[in-house]
Parts: C-alpha cells; structure tokens; sequence
C-alpha cells in the first residue's frame, strides 16, 4: 500500500506544488522517513505532526516545515490545518475551512457528519469521495466546503 500511495501522490503532485501532509507520514518506524521522504518529487512538502510522528523532527531537513497547526490563505479562502478534528476554530462563523486527518473517514462517514466547513483530507476519504487513495487539490476541497454552511445549524441552535 505504500508504494501506491506513494505512486498517487507522484501522479497528482508535481515537483514544484506545494504539498501539505496533515499527519502521521510513517505509522510506526521513524527510521521510513527519509526514504519515503525521498521517493516524493514535490519538493515543497510541509507537514503537521500527527500522533504517529515520534521523532519526526530528527527529520526535520526532509521538509520544508513541521509545525502543530498551520492557516493558509488560496486564494481568499482561510484554512485552519490541524491532524484533529476540532469543534470551533478561529473564524469558522465567518466561512473559514478547517482540514484534518488522524479519523481515517470515521468522522466524515458518520450519520450527522457534516460540521460546518470542515472535512477529513485524509486517503480514506479521497476514496470514498473521489474513487482513489491519492491526495485532495485545494480545489477540490473548496468545492465540497464550499457547498456546507459556515456553522452548523445544530451548533446555532444550541445557543
């Protein structure tokens, strides 16, 4: 399975995009990175640590940033990246996106899933949205957020 990941990120990924992995680039073994690392042509990959990425900053060269949480502007659409889910963040009353990983899909498949604008980004989702194990183009993302409400109407009943 790594090797077709792999293969799909290269396929969808050129060398001078940008990437944004949001969590967990190796499950286990940290001793992976650099090879993994290696075998990715993007060259602009920027990662948010997931709780599988014990000693990822030891590889800190492989990246062109680690961080815990990152906002990104496409465009005039904020994103707030984070390997969690989280409830509320900053500005989501006004639009803002919020992308994670870390649920496998769980989240997102769940009867009552959409909350808000936000969205698992993870491989398993890109399977069950777009047929295939391989990464999301920020246009793809805006395009399915932008079609839920800001806030959701539960969280603006409860108030």
């Amino acid at each position: 399975m790594t090797d077709h990941i792999i293969d799909q990120i290269n396929k969808h990924v050129g060398h001078d995009d940008i990437m944004i992995n949001l969590g967990d680039f190796v499950f286990k073994n940290h001793t992976f990175i650099p090879q993994l690392r290696d075998r990715i042509v993007c060259r602009n990959l920027h990662h948010i640590i997931g709780n599988h990425d014990t000693k990822i900053e030891k590889y800190n060269d492989k990246f062109s940033s680690l961080s815990d949480m990152m906002e990104l502007n496409y465009h005039g659409h904020i994103f707030l990246l984070c390997h969690y889910a989280m409830r509320v963040w900053h500005h989501m009353h006004k639009g803002h996106f919020h992308l994670y990983g870390h649920s496998h899909d769980a989240i997102d498949r769940h009867p009552n899933k959409a909350w808000g604008r936000s969205m698992d980004v993870g491989i398993d989702s890109a399977y069950r949205l777009l047929g295939e194990y391989r990464p999301f183009h920020i246009d793809e993302i805006i395009q399915i957020l932008s079609k839920r409400e800001s806030v959701p109407q539960s969280f603006k009943d409860s108030g």
